[in-house]
């Protein structure tokens, strides 16, 4: 297996408008044309002109990967479904969705998993992923001329690092926190799979989650931006056991370029991404 090689970082904040309306009792979600292709031309550019300080065409570049979790992402768990027939899960699943969510279900698409199984009976973690997150993702690709690989969403990237055994010595109850420039995330993982998956505004929002939390975790790892917000939040579960998330990297060399910081645990995403 190839090593892998952090060269370069952009941390760069574009606004974009997303408008709703209602209809009915469901909300509906959208962006008109002027904001996609202001939003769309301003990525580019950004990417553009990294790509031409490296000294290489875009045509060098086959593929661009995509990360992505807001809180327009919905992870929900459903319990009691029935899959003896694979073809009626999808129906079921949005049955039960429409059954407490106001949204209009044809905006997403919809992934799920088996969590859990008794006989034909399953316990299934939903994901929501909405359509205009995958329109902006193609635009930009296209204006690129580099083919979009894959759209990760972050609480996939950590399972797929807990099912390649890259984050080891795990309990049966955890908790990941990882910490963005306005967010932070909580990942709840119970034996290697993760059951819950929220996108917090900081503050009052993350306070209530932390009050709230249930108090048989057994262990909890953070990562991400190392601020005065993540340190906060470390103090706050001060009776738990908590550490700084880290790779078992045998299998592969993971480089960092010298003019990068070296705090492992920002990169674990893009890690995670590519490994």
């Amino acid at each position: 297996m190839k090593n892998i090689y952090i060269d370069d970082e952009i941390h760069q904040d574009i606004s974009l408008n997303i408008s709703s309306k209602i209809i009915g009792t469901t909300n509906q979600y959208y962006i008109n044309d002027i904001e996609k292709e202001r939003y769309v031309e301003n990525v580019t550019k950004i990417i553009e002109s990294k790509i031409r300080k490296t000294k290489k065409l875009t045509s060098k570049y086959k593929s661009i990967f995509y990360n992505i979790q807001t809180e327009d992402v919905i992870i929900r768990m459903i319990d009691n479904i029935n899959i003896s027939n694979k073809s009626d899960i999808l129906g079921l699943i949005k049955f039960n969705i429409n059954q407490y969510m106001h949204i209009n279900i044809d905006d997403y698409v919809i992934e799920y998993k088996i969590i859990n199984q008794i006989n034909k009976i399953a316990k299934i973690q939903v994901i929501l992923f909405p359509k205009y997150l995958i329109d902006l993702c193609k635009s930009i690709s296209k204006n690129l001329r580099i083919k979009s690989q894959i759209i990760n969403v972050n609480y996939d990237i950590l399972q797929k690092l807990i099912e390649l055994n890259i984050i080891t010595n795990l309990q049966s109850n955890l908790l990941f926190i990882e910490n963005r420039s306005k967010e932070i995330i909580f990942n709840k993982v119970i034996d290697k799979k993760i059951c819950e998956s929220y996108v917090l505004s900081k503050g009052e929002q993350c306070i209530n989650y932390i009050n709230n939390l249930d108090h048989n975790i057994d262990q909890i790892y953070y990562y991400g931006l190392e601020d005065k917000m993540i340190n906060n939040e470390i103090d706050s579960f001060s009776s738990l056991n908590i550490s700084p998330l880290t790779l078992e990297n045998n299998k592969k060399s993971i480089i960092i370029s010298e003019k990068l910081s070296q705090d492992f645990k920002q990169y674990i995403n893009t890690i995670g991404m590519i490994i």
